[in-house]
């Protein structure tokens, strides 16, 4: 049974955590095996203005195209669905996709979907958080970044930025 998972950014102040159910789904999105292809979603949290910013939900897109190792969606369908969360009091937090990996790290065309992503909310936010899901059957495989979008007011550099997992003892400490 998955536990919930919390993450933090060097020198935020703030703590992102999965709850159980959200970790979960992403787990069994994982690729394993050299048939499956690459699946895509989106992460959302029904309250933004805590300093522990809880990701309620993660939803998994259909995609317009998907392989191994290389995955598209439809813009249009990703923006109806933030709308329909939204409607259901839940926020956009950020994307997640998988890889045929066990520690993944971004390739130059995901830091370019999260660049992108970031660029379209800076009206609205400093930055989303980018996930991207390995294939072990561990907690290890979850890596989380956040991407900052140069939010005008912020001064900020456009970086995506790595969260480090919090061990589940230190996180129940606070």
């Amino acid at each position: 049974m998955a536990t919930e998972l919390t993450y933090r950014l060097a020198g935020a102040s703030w703590s992102l955590v999965l709850e159980a159910s959200v970790v979960s789904f992403l787990m069994g999105q994982a690729q394993r095996g050299r048939s499956s292809r690459e699946r895509i979603g989106q992460l959302y949290s029904r309250d933004l203005s805590s300093t522990r910013i809880v990701i309620d939900a993660a939803t998994q897109l259909q995609p317009r195209q998907s392989s191994y190792a290389r995955v598209t969606f439809d813009a249009q369908r990703m923006a109806a669905e933030r709308r329909t969360q939204f409607e259901r009091g839940l926020h956009f937090v950020g994307l997640w996709h998988t890889h045929p990996e066990p520690e993944p790290v971004p390739s130059e065309l995901d830091r370019r979907l999260a660049e992108d992503h970031a660029g379209a909310a800076s009206d609205m936010r400093a930055g989303i958080v980018f996930m991207i899901v390995g294939n072990l059957r561990s907690s290890r495989s979850l890596r989380v970044w956040v991407q900052e979008s140069a939010y005008p007011s912020a001064r900020l550099e456009r970086r995506l930025l790595p969260m480090e997992q919090v061990p589940v003892e230190a996180a129940q400490r606070g």
